[in-house]
């Protein structure tokens, strides 16, 4: 396999051994969205896995031959950083850190920053961290916007960031987050679903969370911004704004515009300007 990045320069390929006379051509069979071939150079499109397969065309004497190289494309890295500037480039980065790529190490401790707007519209997300597995990088949005972030049916340790020991910081998200069926969920935030471990705390500091969430199954600790900060870890919550709308027609267990549910830690100079609108009988807290 070839593992480049985005921004590379074209690189030749051949294939070399093998009898016969037969003509060598090159084409992409797999991630023709990734990668292009003219010949036998190839250029990189954008992040993600591509296949490019040489075939040997039969002559008097030999039968056609193929051979395959499985080209891997990362978003590009400065200074050992992402730069993630598409929603393909933040797709692979989530699979980078939760550990879905195929014959990629998982790296939960990967650092990127954003470098445009992205639109997720269409698409269905999985949240970077999960329960088991926390994301203890940094990532900086550089006040850029990812929009369009749907998650239906969320599980627990949902949001763009399921679960944080990191820091993330400076942007801004919006979309969508529904909760249904009969399983109990817990620790559903826009930005981040869980900040903090019993071993490691975290930060979220600038951050415009805009996600409607919709609660119409059993559910704990639900935030506009971060879902919960469940340990006695002490990590921080600062300068954000919840701006979207959270409707619960549940009994729920802690539900807030900033963060839905605090046991240690620090929130300040947060603001919801959004909207939580509950219609259920039981008790709960908001």
């Amino acid at each position: 396999y070839r593992a480049v990045a985005c921004g590379d320069e074209p690189f030749a390929v051949e294939a070399t051994g093998g009898q016969g006379n037969g003509t060598v051509t090159y084409a992409v069979t797999e991630g023709q969205d990734v990668v292009s071939v003219s010949v036998s150079t190839v250029t990189i499109l954008k992040s993600g896995t591509a296949t490019i397969t040489a075939t040997k065309a039969a002559d008097e004497d030999y039968n056609e031959a193929t051979a395959t190289l499985v080209v891997y494309v990362t978003p590009k890295q400065v200074d050992g950083v992402y730069q993630i500037g598409t929603a393909n480039d933040l797709f692979w980065f989530a699979g980078l850190v939760n550990g879905t790529l195929e014959n990629v190490e998982q790296d939960t401790a990967a650092s990127a920053v954003l470098t445009a707007d992205i639109d997720l519209s269409g698409e269905t997300w999985t949240p970077i961290g999960s329960e088991s597995t926390p994301y203890t990088g940094t990532f900086d949005g550089q006040g850029y916007t990812i929009s369009g972030m749907t998650i239906e049916n969320a599980e627990s340790y949902s949001g763009l960031f399921g679960n944080v020991t990191g820091t993330v910081k400076n942007f801004t998200v919006t979309g969508s987050i529904t909760i249904t069926g009969d399983e109990t969920v817990a620790k559903v935030g826009g930005a981040v679903g869980s900040l903090g471990t019993a071993s490691a705390g975290g930060t979220v500091s600038g951050v415009i969370s805009g996600v409607d969430i919709t609660v119409s199954a059993g559910n704990d600790h639900i935030g506009g911004v971060v879902g919960s900060m469940p340990e006695n870890s002490s990590p921080t919550v600062e300068n954000c704004i919840y701006t979207g709308k959270i409707t619960v027609t549940v009994a729920a267990g802690s539900v807030a515009g900033i963060v839905g549910y605090i046991r240690t830690g620090t929130i300040q100079n947060c603001a919801n300007q959004g909207s939580i609108s509950v219609d259920v009988d039981g008790t709960g807290s908001v």
